[in-house]
């Protein structure tokens, strides 16, 4: 999924901070990547912070990870047809989004990729050296269809009407940022950073009225660099690329972001997206499937439903920038 593509660029530095607010900070590893957070408070609650922190990516983690049997996607996933599954609240939120998602974008984001998501070697089956053959593409990609399944939230289960395996790595990062924002939240905390495997979601200023900056990273495989820089507040940023989840074979490079139209990584000159949202979750997803749509087919689909939405294309040595107008308007010309 998403790849850690934002940098954040303006840290701590100790300067003409107010004697009562000052930025704390800490970061950890969970959900199979990187997490930090940063905040504003008169008050050292790092210790206590961290641990909701934690708990609350723990328990993504619990519901929703692939790689955990027991997770409520993988119970959904080994489940029979017409077999209701009892799961968690929060992992019918993630799975009621996804689906309106799919549906929105006609399946260019779909969350039963997960057949071959692994067929690709980027889920929990190892990778094999040998490149899949086309009749296995086909056959998986058959098996991939969000319409088999119905979410019933009065009895809190689900439901499939054909075989279909679940995979969120492309939404549930975001919906982390947002419970961990909405953690923060609940203990008063209004002035924060939050970020999770490079999706983000910001509030407020640091001390000094000094907002918040990011840095959206140029999409090149050779070198971390800085593309744009944002301020940011108020919003969620999700960003998906296809230059640093990938493997290469024979020379060709195969992104970790699968069409599930064709069942093979995505091969076009987008080479990065970046949405920026109320909702991190929503912007997670969006990315990924503007990502499949392409930055043509991509835009018009963000012009249509005012989404601040900026392409990065990769033009032979150079790269051209498309964007939405909402992006515009909020952040003016790339």
């Amino acid at each position: 999924m998403p790849v850690i593509s934002l940098i954040i660029i303006s840290l701590f530095t100790g300067c003409s901070f107010s004697e009562k607010e000052q930025t704390y900070s800490f970061s950890g590893f969970s959900i199979g990547t990187s997490y930090s957070v940063k905040y504003v408070s008169a008050s050292n609650e790092v210790e206590t912070l961290q641990l909701g922190v934690d708990g609350v990516l723990s328990n993504i983690n619990k519901l929703m990870s692939t790689y955990l049997p027991g997770s409520d996607i993988s119970r959904i996933s080994r489940a029979g047809v017409n077999e209701p599954v009892s799961v968690d609240e929060l992992t019918i939120n993630v799975l009621e989004a996804a689906l309106t998602i799919a549906e929105q974008t006609d399946g260019n984001f779909d969350p039963t990729v997960a057949p071959l998501v692994n067929l690709w070697g980027f889920g929990p089956t190892p990778r094999n050296n040998k490149l899949p053959e086309a009749s296995e593409v086909a056959r998986l990609a058959a098996s991939v269809g969000y319409q088999a399944l119905t979410v019933d939230r009065i009895t809190q289960t689900v439901e499939k009407n054909a075989p279909r395996e679940l995979d969120f790595s492309a939404i549930a990062k975001g919906y982390a940022v947002d419970l961990i924002a909405e953690h923060l939240e609940q203990r008063g905390i209004t002035n924060y950073l939050v970020e999770v495997g490079g999706e983000m979601r910001l509030s407020g200023t640091k001390p000094g009225n000094e907002s918040w900056r990011i840095a959206i990273e140029k999409p090149d495989v050779e070198q971390r660099a800085v593309f744009k820089i944002l301020e940011v507040s108020g919003a969620a940023v999700a960003t998906s690329g296809d230059y640093r989840n990938y493997f290469e074979s024979d020379g060709v490079r195969y992104s970790h972001t699968i069409n599930p139209a064709t069942g093979y990584p995505v091969k076009h000159n987008l080479a990065s997206v970046t949405v920026v949202m109320d909702s991190c979750m929503s912007a997670d997803a969006y990315a990924t499937a503007f990502l499949v749509m392409g930055a043509e087919r991509a835009l018009q689909f963000a012009e249509s439903n005012n989404i601040a939405a900026l392409f990065i294309i990769k033009q032979d040595d150079d790269f051209e920038v498309l964007q939405s107008a909402q992006f515009t308007e909020e952040f003016g010309e790339v």
